[in-house]
């Protein structure tokens, strides 16, 4: 029976220590993003990405810049 008191008495022991960290996890808990929350700015940042031009877009873009460019060199040295 001594060694059972001695035993539950660590316990005690533990626990009071134990008791500090679980409130300071309850409190960071707290402010940590949930599943729900996750999946709803995941979708808002897939609706945002939609949005924006693709890289063929873009490409196209780039082509048409450089073409004009060219051509305006070329008229330009045309004219000498």
């Amino acid at each position: 029976m001594d060694d059972l008191t001695r035993r539950v008495d660590r316990m005690e022991g533990l626990l009071d220590e134990i008791k500090p960290l679980l409130a300071r996890l309850d409190e960071r808990l707290n402010h940590l993003a949930t599943k729900a929350d996750l999946s709803a700015t995941k979708g808002e940042l897939l609706e945002k990405l939609a949005e924006k031009p693709g890289k063929g877009y873009l490409w196209t873009v780039l082509a048409v810049l450089v073409g004009a460019i060219l051509a305006s060199v070329a008229a330009g040295v045309g004219l000498k």
